[in-house]
């Protein structure tokens, strides 16, 4: 989830069944109003194809616990404790950029706040079908990293 949306651990630790919603034919979660910053809490993220169809639990889980369930997971993987779960955050907006997305969409997807008077002070933010079309977009890249990943693996395999 934090890969495909770049939402922060606790955003989905307390992400729940009762926070989709759909937004102009968009599947979306919305963010709790108690997130971490002002410009991060009360969004609505977009969600990629593959989370829609998805359970969501009917609880807020508990985002220690979901950080030890992510620490399992990358040591099963091979990663050491270089690799965070904010790491994925930080892949997400490298991503973004690499592949010419805009400061401002960006920052709305990931709640970051806009420096600037004329996008920080004024502007009422990116429209969801923006950021869907964001998400999608970084979304066919990972896949595409992916399946890169698993032809190259394939590949050294004897």
């Amino acid at each position: 989830v934090g890969a495909a949306t770049g939402m922060r651990i606790a955003e989905i630790g307390a992400a729940v069944e009762s926070d989709l919603q759909d937004k102009d034919q968009i599947k979306c979660i919305q963010v709790k109003a108690d997130a971490k910053t002002k410009a991060s809490s009360s969004r609505l993220i977009p969600l990629p194809n593959f989370l829609c169809d998805q359970q969501w639990p009917k609880q807020p889980l508990n985002d220690k616990a979901v950080g030890k369930r992510f620490g399992r997971l990358k040591r099963s993987l091979g990663f050491g404790d270089d690799l965070v779960f904010h790491s994925i955050r930080k892949t997400f907006a490298t991503v973004c950029e690499q592949q010419g997305i805009t400061e401002g969409v960006a920052a709305d997807l990931l709640g970051h706040e806009k420096q600037t008077m004329t996008y920080g002070l004024y502007s009422g933010g990116s429209s969801v079908t923006q950021k869907k079309t964001v998400i999608d977009i970084i979304n066919a890249y990972l896949d595409l990293e992916v399946q890169f990943f698993d032809l190259e693996s394939q590949q050294l395999e004897p």
